[in-house]
C-alpha cells in the first residue's frame, strides 16, 4: 500500500511468487493425473503415463521464458523433475503404467537432435524414438 511518502516497506516484501500462466502448480498437476487415471479406470482401461524427456541448455531456458512456460527465476531442470516425480508416483496405482521416455532419451546416442532447441519438444527423430517407446510399453501392458 502507499503512504504519502511512497510504498510501505511491507508491501515491497509481500510479493507472491509468480507462476507461469502456461503452467499449472504441481498440486493441480497431480490432481489432474489422478483425474485422468480415474476416468480411464471408469472406462475399463489402463493408463500409460509418459515421463517426458528434456534437455535444458541455456538457450532452451531463455526460449521457455520468452514463450511464457517459465519465469526468469525458475530452474527449468528442477521444476521439470518436480512434475516428472508426480508422473512416476502414478505407477503405485493399479492400472497405471509408466513409459520412462526421459531415461531412454538421455541414454540414446544420435547424430541428430532428439529434442528441439526448447529442450522439451520432439524432433522428427525424437518422435520416431517416442513411437518405439510407446509401442514397447503398450505391448507390455497386460
Amino acid at each position: 500500500s502507499m503512504s504519502k511518502s511512497g510504498p510501505r516497506l511491507l508491501s515491497l516484501f509481500d510479493k507472491k511468487e509468480k507462476i507461469s500462466p502456461l503452467r499449472v502448480p504441481v498440486e493441480q498437476y497431480r490432481n489432474n493425473l489422478y483425474a485422468i487415471a480415474s476416468a480411464v479406470e471408469n472406462a475399463g482401461a489402463n493408463t500409460l503415463f509418459v515421463v517426458a524427456p528434456y534437455k535444458f541448455s541455456n538457450e532452451a531456458k531463455q526460449r521457455l521464458v520468452s514463450t511464457g512456460y517459465l519465469t526468469y527465476n525458475d530452474n527449468a531442470t528442477s521444476l521439470h523433475r518436480e512434475y516428472l516425480k508426480e508422473v512416476l508416483q502414478m505407477s503405485d496405482i493399479e492400472g497405471c503404467y509408466i513409459a520412462n521416455a526421459a531415461t531412454i532419451f538421455s541414454k540414446t546416442e544420435s547424430d541428430e537432435p532428439l529434442l528441439h532447441r526448447d529442450g522439451i519438444h520432439l524432433t522428427d527423430i525424437g518422435h520416431n524414438l517416442m513411437s518405439e517407446i510407446l509401442y514397447s510399453s503398450i505391448k507390455d501392458i497386460k
